[in-house]
Order: C-alpha cells, then structure tokens, then sequence
C-alpha cells in the first residue's frame, strides 16, 4: 500500500510532516480510500498547522488499519519496496542505488550504535559505481575515447549486479515470509 511506503518514509525522516500532505494527494490519485486522507490530501502547510497534519495521518493510519513502524519494519519495508520496483523496471537502478543510500544513512539505531546492515551488498554496488563515476570525470586524469567506453562499461556491469542483488534480497526474503 502506498501510504505505508509513505508512514515508513515519515518514520525515517526521509520526508517531513510538510511532505504527508503531497503524499496524501499521490495516494488518492493512486486509488486509496478514506476518508481522513481526503481531509490529510486537503490540507495546506501555510493554513494548517503541523499537530494537525499530524492528527490526520495518524488518523489515516487507524482508518487503512496501518500501524505505524519502526524504523527496521521501516527499514525492511522500503527495501523490500524498492527491489520490486527495480525488479519490476518501475524504476532505474541509479534511483533505486539512491533511494536505497539514503534510507542506509537515515537507519541508524541510536540504541545500538549500528546502520541496518541488510543492505550491504547495495551500499557496495552504489561506492564502486560512484568510484568510476568520479574517476571518469576526473579533470586531472586525461582519458581517451576507448578508457571512458571502458569505465561505462565497468558502470553497466555493475548496474546488472544491481539487479541481481535486488533479486536475491527478495528471494532470501520470500524464504523467511
């Protein structure tokens, strides 16, 4: 449901309480139904204040029966999320790469000191593709037609790598579910 993909982007600070409303107007336009989303989609952040944006999302929540995650459910949803919209061509890898960067920096856990590490093997994919990136258009390194052909090369293959890792998070996870 896309509205929880939106309460697990609100729970890791990737959007903010500003962000629910255009949020809510994406989910009615995607076809959910309810009521106090109607009112969270109507909403202006110059009219109304934020405890009241507030009070219609969590409301919006109650009425879809959702409840609101942690930040690994969050975690692990967004995820999950994001390899099936890559898998399913709904998005490029170097979005998904993006994505996936940011939700990594917005899981610390504050109890333990430590990022989700569950996503290691995407984190590995989107360094060495920023590596051949900065490497490519270095200014001080001259490279002829053939070193560049080459380094977009190297790029793809690690985009296909992209989607095997994304296929094999989602088999592993289909194994647990």
């Amino acid at each position: 449901m896309l509205f929880y993909k939106y309460a697990c982007e609100y729970v890791l600070g990737n959007i903010g309480i500003n962000q629910l409303i255009d949020a809510a107007m994406e989910c009615v336009s995607d076809g959910t139904e309810s009521n106090n989303l109607y009112i969270l989609a109507g909403l202006s952040e110059k009219l109304n204040s934020w405890s009241e944006i507030l009070l219609y999302y969590k409301l919006t929540l109650d009425e879809l029966k959702l409840k609101e995650p942690t930040k690994i459910k969050a975690v692990e949803y967004l995820i999950e999320y994001y390899c099936k919209e890559l898998m399913e061509n709904k998005i490029l890898p170097e979005v998904f790469l993006n994505q996936i960067k940011e939700t990594y920096y917005n899981t610390y856990n504050e109890s333990n000191g430590k990022y989700y590490l569950g996503i290691k093997e995407f984190m590995s994919i989107y360094y060495s593709i920023d590596e051949l990136i900065e490497w490519k258009y270095e200014e001080n390194n001259l490279k002829n037609y053939n070193e560049i052909k080459n380094i977009d090369k190297k790029i793809e293959n690690e985009y296909k790598l992209c989607y095997a890792a994304a296929k094999k998070y989602l088999d592993k996870n289909k194994e647990i579910v």
